[in-house]
């Protein structure tokens, strides 16, 4: 994979590349989707594990990242090879994932050793997401440039992407016609397929695209050290860790608040999700010509304001309201996630360019680790707080899903639903207040960077302070 670098030739057009590219989004939104608002769920109601034990393995898997997210990121940045700097990654992932899938939702619950093949089956697939969605998202940045309008890109990855949450979102509808384990079977096969179709075209698809020659080789940790100098990166980062950490303890408990709290029957879950892609869907476009009328931070702060009201909206859901609150809320959350899918890809496709304007280093691998580890992260630092709380509070996992858990379980499904996810936004609009891309900047590092390149003896007069000097003594 080191040897015999050449940059790719355009054989293919790069609207045709980026096509390829944006269909490649589906399988990462499916993937996580899938991921975080079933796994909880199957495991504790089919493989009948504590909710705070199931939802430490999730922790384990995710905080996996903490080792090969960032290594990654960096390897594919200095990757040579015939297949290019990032295809390479995209193929295994593309084995890997459905494989994985068939292992998660079919465990042999009388082993012994079922916890062991869940934590190995969350372990490779938490692996192969990284594996796939880091190179891939980095991938941007290989296939536009400064002059490409990357906000019609993002339109179609975010577009793709909602489809791929819409066939997710449609999953629970297989439990609700073949309940039990046949089920999730049916449910393996339907993401191994959903997820493998999608990262195979970008493989294919892509074939050809321009992948610019990687920088010279750095130190990681200097690497890393060198982004913390990138003002705009640390609030986009604060931002999204924020508003992640506490909505990702929202979808995997809301199934169970679903039936618990509201009294609806699992199929509820596929009208919240399918409203959701929908709403998303239809409302992209639009949020393509506000940002193009109003501006990128107007529009910013609208979704996280929509994002505050939608979750507060949960902390007045009964028991006796009609599925069509429930379908109110995830239109809200529809426009929340398709503003905020484009607007947050932009936004990291932005600080990505304006951090190699300012050091001359791409290291799109690099950023894009960190942004899917964040992600990852805020996940499972969500998921296992929910799960340990819901445990502490006394969950009984051998209730029936509809049944009463008891006020201090109730309180906990309402403080994860509506509460937390609201003050996760707020804090989120803050940290965007201060987000800003100084160009002027960045055009004076370009121009000291030019300089130093000069040999000394041929600098002209008057350059630097030495010739100043000269030029004075003369």
């Amino acid at each position: 994979m080191t040897g015999g670098y050449q940059p790719t030739a355009p054989v293919r057009s790069k609207r045709l590349s980026g096509i390829s590219w944006a269909i490649g989004g589906m399988a990462p939104s499916l993937l996580m989707g899938a991921y975080s608002q079933l796994v909880l769920y199957y495991l504790v109601y089919q493989v009948k594990l504590d909710p705070g034990w199931a939802a430490s393995l999730l922790f384990i898997a995710r905080m996996a990242d903490l080792l090969f997210a960032p290594m990654i990121g960096v390897i594919s940045d200095r990757t040579r090879s015939r297949l290019g700097r990032r295809r390479p990654f995209l193929l295994g992932a593309t084995i890997l994932t459905p494989i994985m899938w068939l292992m998660l939702f079919n465990v042999p619950v009388s082993s012994a050793f079922a916890s062991i093949w869940i934590l190995i089956s969350l372990l490779v697939l938490s692996f192969t997401y990284s594996l796939y969605n880091i190179p891939h998202m980095a991938m941007a940045n290989d296939i536009t440039d400064a002059n490409t309008d990357r906000v019609q890109l993002m339109f179609m990855r975010v577009a793709f992407g909602v489809i791929g949450g819409l066939l997710g979102g449609l999953l629970p509808l297989l439990l609700q016609g073949a309940p039990g384990q046949s089920g999730y079977t049916i449910m393996s096969l339907c993401l191994a397929l959903g997820c493998g179709a999608p990262m195979a075209v970008s493989v294919i698809g892509t074939h050809g695209s321009n992948s610019p020659a990687p920088s010279a080789p750095v130190n990681f940790f200097t690497m890393f050290k060198g982004m913390s100098t990138n003002r705009p990166f640390v609030f986009l980062a604060a931002g999204s860790l924020s508003s992640l950490l506490f909505a990702a303890g929202q979808f995997p408990v809301m199934l169970f608040f679903i039936q618990s709290i509201m009294k609806l029957p699992v199929s509820a879950l596929a009208v919240f999700s399918v409203t959701i892609n929908v709403v998303a869907l239809v409302s992209s476009p639009l949020f393509v010509m506000l940002i193009r009328r109003f501006g990128m931070p107007l529009m910013r702060t609208v979704v996280m304001v929509l994002g505050i009201v939608y979750s507060l909206s949960f902390a007045f859901a009964q028991p006796s309201e009609p599925i069509w609150g429930l379908a109110l809320r995830s239109g809200v959350l529809g426009l929340v996630f398709g503003g905020w899918q484009l607007i947050g890809s932009t936004m990291r496709a932005d600080v990505i360019d304006y951090d190699f304007e300012l050091t001359g280093r791409r290291r799109e691998g690099l950023f894009s680790a960190f942004f899917s580890f964040a992600e990852k992260t805020s996940a499972a630092l969500g998921v296992l707080m929910v799960g340990l709380m819901l445990s502490a509070m006394g969950f009984d996992k051998t209730l029936p899903p509809t049944a009463d858990q008891g006020p201090r379980v109730t309180q906990g499904l309402y403080l994860a639903v509506g509460i937390l996810p609201a003050i996760g936004y707020v804090v989120a609009l803050i940290m965007f207040h201060f987000y800003r891309l100084d160009r002027q900047k960045a055009v004076r590092e370009a121009d000291a960077r030019r300089i130093d390149q000069i040999p000394p003896d041929s600098q002209p007069i008057g350059l630097d302070g030495a010739g100043l000097a000269a030029d004075g003594a003369r």
